[in-house]
């Protein structure tokens, strides 16, 4: 078993869950049920049933086991300004599109749902930089800023690479360098290398 050698780490490298403190009445079946359907629809994460306690817990998964949203009944609650953006906490996409996708879903929830809160999106320009940003806040005390990073003259803005295996999903694949050829298979996507097939998103 290797040995880690504690002079070369830096430190942890990634926040992996938010907790809020929330009134037990917006945990209850219907305080659920209205967070269960916005997250679901807007953010596209899931609750992990085995862990709801009715009046007391719910926690959200954020595409995977290790990141999460945890929420806990608490008296008085976790309490942040009213007006957005507020406290809050950031996420992140890969593609403006999928940013405006996003929005996109939370004003279609707001047409249900008037309690849906949106600050408008704006684009912060550093040169080198773009800061493409909205916030969503529905329900819970702290609002959530949705980021796209837009990077300007490297390079970055040609368009992205994606497997057609898995037009839907709309991922780049990882495991193909950036140089290789539209057309060409590739090796290690874990599509397969019968079905992965390079395109130019359009």
């Amino acid at each position: 078993m290797a040995t880690l050698d504690r002079t070369e780490f830096p430190g942890p490298n990634r926040i992996n869950h938010v907790a809020m403190s929330v009134p037990a009445d917006l945990l209850d079946e219907l305080g659920r049920a209205d967070l269960v359907a916005f997250f679901g629809e807007v953010f596209g994460w899931h609750e992990l049933p085995t862990m709801t306690a009715d009046r007391k817990r719910l926690i959200f998964s954020l595409f995977s086991y290790d990141r999460f949203l945890f929420l806990i009944a608490d008296d008085p609650p976790m309490a942040c300004p009213p007006e957005l953006p507020g406290d809050h906490f950031g996420v992140q996409v890969d593609h403006l599109d999928e940013l405006e996708t996003m929005v996109a879903r939370a004003e279609a929830f707001r047409e249900r749902d008037a309690r849906v809160e949106i600050h408008p999106y704006e684009v912060e320009d550093h040169g080198v930089l773009k800061l493409h940003n909205v916030y969503v806040r529905f329900l819970l005390p702290m609002s959530i800023e949705v980021q796209y990073f837009e990077l300007v003259g490297t390079g970055v803005g040609r368009r992205p690479v994606y497997c057609v295996a898995h037009p839907s999903r709309g991922r780049p694949c990882l495991h193909e360098a950036p140089s290789a050829a539209p057309g060409s298979a590739r090796p290690g996507c874990s599509s397969g290398p019968r079905s992965c097939r390079r395109r130019s998103r359009s």
